[in-house]
């Protein structure tokens, strides 16, 4: 077994109560066993993250970020890890989002997808 110490590997999908999982499992395992795998902050070139997401693994007891199970498959069949992913009603996921990029773009016109989408009144 490659990951011995990984318990729980949580994919988070957008919109879906992950934010809310991670502060709870920070409480429950402790900061320090708990890695918010945050994508940006590890460079890589073919857009794989298995390989950062395999080092994570072997330090940590709960993997916990946005990633696909394409990217965690061989951690996940290399130890005992379970595998929690949040899902939501599809319908009252998009109205979440679309109010949380309305908030965004409002707060911070230069946001990436201001320019994609026009939500704020301009007077």
């Amino acid at each position: 077994m490659r990951f011995p110490n990984l318990e729980i590997i949580s994919i988070h999908i957008g919109k879906t109560g992950g934010s809310s999982f991670l502060q709870w499992l920070r409480k429950a395992y402790g900061e320090a066993n708990v890695s918010h795998f945050v994508k940006k902050e590890h460079k890589v070139k073919s857009n794989d993250f298995s390989a950062p997401l395999q080092s994570v693994a072997k330090e940590f007891r709960i993997i916990h970020g946005h990633f696909r199970y394409e990217e965690v498959d061989e951690i996940h069949n290399s130890s005992r890890a379970k595998v929690i992913t949040w899902v939501r009603d599809p319908v009252e996921r998009v109205i979440s989002r679309y109010f949380y990029l309305q908030k965004q773009i409002c707060l911070n016109p230069n946001h990436s997808m201001a320019a994609q989408i026009f939500f704020c009144k301009r007077v």
